[in-house]
């Protein structure tokens, strides 16, 4: 499903990747281990960090066109 989205934003020119298949692996990787960052961790906080980090990936590759 994640493969997916972004292919459908990457073909709207919404996101702007050099592949979309391997920023669905990458991104997919990412979330998967900032899970367990979040989930390990007793600092409530740390899921908010968690979101602002998401964001921030996803800010980057937003496209400006």
């Amino acid at each position: 499903m994640l493969q997916e989205w972004i292919h459908m934003v990457v073909a709207d020119r919404e996101l702007k990747v050099v592949d979309a298949e391997g920023f669905a692996h990458l991104v997919n990787g990412s979330l998967n281990e900032l899970a367990a960052w979040v989930a390990q961790s007793e600092d409530p906080q740390r899921l908010k960090t968690g979101q602002q980090l998401i964001e921030a990936l996803l800010i980057q590759h937003q496209s400006r066109e």
